[in-house]
């Protein structure tokens, strides 16, 4: 699985995760998330950005829908008459999935329906999770042994 995925889902999800969870109340995830913070550690890079650009998550009982704008540091306005590369590069930056998926005790297992990757359309793949009130922190791991940690803040109703 790519690292690009491991972001998208968030922006952006991944392969075989652990943590503590709330032992499958769906009902406790409900709600808006906003991103807050990404962590990313690979064989070749370790990383953390701790003011993430804008990225929201949103959990019914069954589902999610998840839209993350890669990166940090603020984002250029375009112009009053966007170039292609304006475009280009923010159609690059923009990461969207909306997935089913069932509670474990500590996991989450995932069945995407839209992705903005095409090929990542009906994967299945499992994340850890670990619910604390307003924190929700999401932990996958890629192939390869990477993890990326998205931490996230929910939202005032």
């Amino acid at each position: 699985m790519s690292g690009v995925r491991a972001v998208t889902v968030a922006a952006v999800l991944a392969a075989g995760c652990s943590g503590a969870g709330t032992g499958g109340d769906a009902s406790s995830l409900e709600g808006a998330w906003a991103v807050s913070e990404v962590a990313v550690s690979s064989a070749d890079t370790s990383f953390t950005i701790t003011a993430p650009r804008p990225g929201l998550f949103v959990f019914t009982r069954n589902h999610f829908s998840a839209v993350v704008i890669v990166g940090e540091g603020p984002l250029e306005a375009f112009s009053d008459e966007p170039t292609d590369a304006e475009r280009l590069t923010a159609f690059l930056n923009l990461r969207a999935t909306a997935a089913r998926y069932e509670l474990g005790d500590s996991t989450l297992t995932i069945t995407t329906f839209v992705d903005a990757i095409p090929s990542d359309i009906g994967d299945t793949f499992t994340a850890g999770y670990r619910l604390d009130d307003r924190m929700l922190v999401l932990t996958f791991h890629d192939d390869q042994g990477g993890t990326t940690t998205i931490t996230l803040t929910r939202m005032p109703e």
